[in-house]
């Protein structure tokens, strides 16, 4: 029994292992290249692993932004993904969110919580129309607000003009009708809009989003925003809209790459036309499985003008303003990642939560002793 376990669930736990450790002692991306490990040292491990993980992360390429194409003098569907955390390998999934619009229809989507393929609150809503839930709230009372994994829909459609939006959160919470505080934890927000001659898609995701009398002061911790308009954005710290280590400052990408092992990126943008993306920190490529693994606050958008016939433009301010009516209680802002030794922590605390998932599923598959 312990052997299947070991076969099973170590190569999560070992590739989890690994930067948590560094991160809890204290390890930095500057000297993450510099350990040095020959890749010799680890083929024994990666030649006893891969093919287990094999089975547990199928080879497959990395998902691409949706690309449609429309009509002459239309502009494609728009589409936009923010994700608090998202385990490819486990079908898992903390506050993720989507939006879609297109010609006269969209769609909202949240997954405030999924656990290996079951979704534990979740809900999404397709024009005309909108929901909301939570797994656990406190009733409404003018003192004390507090919800966990909860998640609010909308989608709209006018004429053939449309706009989708979708917001989920781990946390909630609000003291004396958000007058003196609000706190959201694991924040994902997701905006689309269509209205013919233009599409616009944006997303945004925060580690923690806290506001105190009456948004007189804002402090938002771990920060990632990605816009179908080229705009794109992590940032570790922000107080009052001043911001530290932000990508818009001049920092970078840093990628961290054991080879045949796990390649992980932190503070990650990119753009490309009307496609664009954020995250905090990605994982891919484990033990030598092509593919994403897990995506620690990530966002993705989709959306571009028509070739011809130009029309007012479709901008983020006007899809929030739009749908302020159904997302009142959630927050513009977006966040990403603290210090690189943290965020390391974050990639390798999943994988070992994956690995510790994955042991917990073969312990229940125990077989039974025949009488």
């Amino acid at each position: 029994m312990f052997k299947r376990l070991l076969v099973t669930a170590g190569p999560l736990l070992v590739a989890g292992a690994v930067p948590a450790a560094l991160s809890l002692g204290g390890a930095s991306a500057a000297t993450m290249p510099s350990v040095g490990m020959p890749t010799s040292a680890l083929a024994p491990v990666t030649n006893l692993l891969s093919s287990t993980v094999a089975s547990l992360l199928p080879a497959s390429h990395p998902a691409a932004a949706p690309h449609i194409v429309a009509p002459a003098g239309h502009a494609p569907v728009s589409h936009a993904t923010g994700n608090g955390l998202k385990l490819n390998v486990l079908d898992t999934c903390i506050s993720c969110t989507s939006a879609t619009a297109g010609e006269g229809s969209s769609m909202g989507e949240s997954h405030a919580l999924r656990l290996l393929g079951n979704d534990i609150s979740a809900g999404a809503a397709s024009s005309n129309g909108a929901n909301s839930g939570a797994l656990l709230a406190v009733p409404a009372n003018p003192l004390l607000g507090l919800a966990l994994a909860d998640w609010m829909n909308q989608a709209q459609a006018m004429g053939i003009d449309s706009l989708a939006h979708a917001r989920s959160a781990l946390v909630d919470a609000s003291i004396a009708n958000g007058q003196v505080a609000t706190l959201a934890v694991l924040e994902g927000m997701s905006n689309a809009a269509w209205n013919g001659s233009v599409s616009h898609g944006d997303g945004a995701t925060n580690g923690a989003d806290l506001t105190l009398l009456n948004g007189g002061i804002g402090v938002i911790l771990l920060h990632s925003e990605s816009s179908s308009n080229g705009s794109q954005m992590v940032y570790v710290l922000s107080l009052n809209g001043s911001k530290v280590l932000a990508t818009d400052q001049g920092v970078g990408s840093i990628p961290i790459s054991i080879p045949g092992v796990i390649d992980i990126d932190l503070l990650q943008t990119g753009a490309d036309g009307g496609l664009g993306s954020a995250a905090l920190g990605t994982v891919a490529d484990l033990l030598g499985n092509t593919g994403p693994v897990a995506g620690v606050l990530s966002t993705d958008s989709a959306g571009s003008t028509a070739v011809a016939a130009p029309g007012a433009p479709v901008t983020t301010a006007a899809v929030h303003h739009a749908v302020a009516s159904a997302s009142s209680g959630s927050r513009a802002a977006a966040l990403t990642t603290p210090m690189t030794g943290a965020a390391i922590g974050m990639a390798g605390f999943a994988l070992l939560f994956s690995g510790i998932s994955v042991a917990m599923a073969a312990l229940g598959r125990r077989p039974r002793r025949q009488a």
